[in-house]
């Protein structure tokens, strides 16, 4: 998920091959904020969806909720919203 302007943003997605989980990151000056392990196979079909609601971001992984964080430092008023994969 990337939302934002003026360069920053947020990412959420898959962690990597190695480690199975969902990470949400803020960016570029927030690091990650949260990272939850959880089944994310590769060559797996899985539903991936965040959504923002003003200041709080939820990702869900199969309909479950893996990552439910409030921005509360410097939170982002304006932008867009995806995933990455």
């Amino acid at each position: 998920m990337c939302a934002g302007g003026g360069g920053g943003g947020w990412w959420a997605g898959r962690r990597s091959q190695q480690y199975e989980g969902v990470a949400l990151v803020k960016w570029p000056e927030g690091g990650c904020v949260q990272d939850v392990s959880c089944p994310v196979k590769l060559k797996e079909p899985h539903k991936i969806r965040a959504s923002a609601q003003g200041s709080h971001i939820t990702v869900s992984v199969d309909g479950t909720a893996k990552i439910s964080w409030d921005d509360t430092f410097l939170p982002l008023a304006t932008g867009a919203a995806g995933i990455a994969v």
